[in-house]
Order: C-alpha cells, then sequence, then structure tokens
C-alpha cells in the first residue's frame, strides 16, 4: 500500500507531517549539506539515513517527485 515502489520492490509510504516549515524549505530552496538532505528524506520516507545515499539514481529521482507530489495535494478536512 505504499505511494513508491523502488526497484528493488520495497515498498514506502510518505508522511509529510514529520517535517517543519524550515525542513521543506530547507529543502527545496537547495544550499543545504547533503546529510540535511538524507535526514528530510528518511524523516518522510522511513528509509533508514544511512540507507538514503545507496539508492539508485532513477528510484531518488521518482521519491523526490513523490515527495513534491504529496506535498501538493490538499489538506483533508480535519472535521
Amino acid at each position: 500500500m505504499g505511494e513508491l515502489k523502488l526497484s528493488n520492490g520495497k515498498e514506502i509510504s510518505l508522511d509529510l507531517g514529520k517535517v517543519t516549515v524550515n525542513e521543506w524549505r530547507g529543502f527545496f530552496d537547495g544550499g543545504q549539506k547533503h546529510e540535511e538532505d538524507d535526514k528530510f528524506i528518511s524523516n518522510v520516507s522511513g528509509i533508514p539515513i544511512s540507507e538514503v545515499g545507496t539508492l539508485l539514481r532513477d528510484d531518488y529521482r521518482r521519491l523526490i517527485q513523490a515527495i513534491i507530489d504529496k506535498g501538493r495535494e490538499p489538506l483533508s478536512d480535519p472535521n
């Protein structure tokens, strides 16, 4: 039931409720260290920080696109 399936078959569910506005801005503004980007991706996807850098390039690109797409979704009605 993941939102993204990696080439190794692992399914990833994204939870943007785990990041702050500053983390979101920092990731998409660019200019941060790779370690901070990896921490953001790990926080959103549940992928261990140590494994983010070992993702295949195309998996990484699909993951980033999925984060962007998820960030554009309308919020659900809390009522």
